[in-house]
């Protein structure tokens, strides 16, 4: 073989790895290495799987690992050297990725394995070759203390209030510790902005989820709306709204908590008289069970306040009128709403303040046909009717009862608006139910008072 056919078969085969081919006549009758010739004494020949079949030692490249080397020493299984840039044990790996991960150490980037096509373009950037999960192209784990994504800097947690946990915000740092200026390792916080909220707190009597569970304690809760809850309340309410108080003995039943007052009621008609030995409780006991105060006939059940009116002269409801001098009065409770038909001459100014001075609302005020037909069975007294709390006196046929409510329900007589104009402003009821606007100065027989339950 001539020198210059030597050189080209040095440049060929060995600097390119392509290893040698059987012995054939080449065109100018030189031979070209068997396949079966163990040229560099490795014990490994080109059939075998060398990829370095040559008496030429391999040169390291620039910018590669160097080290002192052979061509003995590159053989299939032979001990791999990374990053010289040779491919040592002929496995066609990428010498300057280790960890396989697509990604070379900043170092190396760019710089090509001899004879390993394809290598040589891969990018820079890895933190860590021989761990395939730090590279670039990594997520970053929030607070494992690892920079995984080769960036030098931990995805950390902040904590707002500075009490070891975070609300879920995430900042990168520098501290591959997260622990200290503002940043924590735990998450979990439902409260950023209050330091004695977070996951392991033990919860209180405030109204907000201290621990962080996702669940108010059973306690704190007002079960029953009458604003008290079960447990003591500690320091201030952070709830949306303050209980009236705590220690509620029953959570289940409305009118029954700490503050609750029971009066005596001996005949058990459900209302208690007042007489100074009324008891703060939270449940009755003996005869203190009545959450109302009026009775003025413990000893008789049918007398108390909305109990049924006759004009027997006897003060039933015990509103006072009777010993007032109004004995000619029926009442009868309508659902909640009571309502009481007196037969009295007033004028309807002066009708309204007699029921008002007697603990009702005023005079009736009518929103449906049975309480009209409540109103109008109360009727032994009507003659010329009964006062009702409506007027147009604000503006002419547009009538308002007493509280400034519009009508909801009317029961007229005849065609109405009727042709009074000024002259008549008020409304009465007459016995067979029906309305009429009459002048507010007429003193008629009767009126109507009512308290709305």
């Amino acid at each position: 073989m001539s020198l210059s056919t030597k050189r080209l078969s040095i440049g060929v085969y060995g600097v390119l790895l392509t290893g040698c081919i059987p012995d054939i006549e080449d065109p100018v009758g030189t031979n070209i290495p068997s396949a079966l010739a163990d040229i560099d004494g490795d014990g490994w020949t080109i059939e075998d799987g060398d990829c370095w079949e040559d008496s030429i030692q391999p040169t390291l490249v620039e910018g590669a690992l160097m080290h002192g080397f052979t061509s003995a020493d590159i053989y299939p299984g032979a001990r791999d050297v990374w990053y010289d840039g040779i491919d040592s044990n002929c496995d066609k790996m990428d010498d300057f990725d280790q960890d396989s991960d697509g990604f070379v150490p900043d170092e190396y980037e760019g710089i090509e394995t001899i004879g390993v096509a394809g290598t040589g373009l891969l990018s820079g950037g890895d933190c860590e070759d021989t761990n395939a999960n730090r590279n670039p192209n990594m997520e970053e784990v929030v607070a494992d203390g690892i920079d995984s994504d080769c960036d030098d800097k931990e995805l950390c947690l902040r904590d707002q209030d500075a009490d070891g946990y975070s609300g879920g915000e995430l900042i990168e740092t520098v501290d591959f510790t997260c622990e200290g200026y503002g940043l924590t390792l735990l998450e979990g916080d439902c409260d950023i902005a209050n330091p004695n909220i977070h996951p392991g707190q033990e919860e209180a009597c405030d109204g907000v989820d201290t621990n962080c569970d996702g669940e108010l304690w059973d306690a704190e809760l007002d079960l029953d709306e009458d604003g008290y809850v079960s447990c003591t309340p500690e320091g201030d309410w952070l709830g949306e709204v303050d209980p009236v108080g705590g220690d509620d003995c029953d959570d289940t039943e409305p009118e029954y908590h700490a503050e609750q007052i029971f009066y005596s009621d001996t005949d058990g008609d459900g209302y208690g008289i007042e007489n100074g030995l009324e008891r703060l409780r939270c449940t009755p006991n003996f005869n203190y069970t009545a959450l109302v105060a009026g009775d003025c006939d413990p000893s008789d059940n049918s007398v108390h306040p909305n109990a049924p009116e006759t004009n027997d002269g006897v003060d039933n409801n015990c509103d006072g009128l009777e010993a007032a001098g109004y004995p000619m009065c029926t009442g009868e409770l309508h659902q909640e709403d009571y309502f009481l038909m007196c037969a009295y001459p007033y004028n309807q100014v002066s009708a309204e303040s007699l029921c008002q001075q007697y603990g009702y609302d005023g005079l009736a005020s009518i929103f449906s046909q049975s309480e009209n037909d409540t109103v109008r069975n109360l009727s032994q007294f009507i003659t010329n009717g009964t006062w009702l709390s409506a007027s147009d006196a604000r503006s002419e046929n547009i009538f308002l009862w007493g509280t400034g409510t519009t009508m909801q329900f009317t029961n007229w007589f005849g065609n109405h608006p009727s042709v009074n104009s000024f002259q008549a402003s008020c409304v009465t009821m007459d016995s067979n139910g029906l309305w009429r606007e009459v002048q507010c100065t007429q003193a008629l027989v009767s009126f109507t008072c009512e308290t709305r339950g």
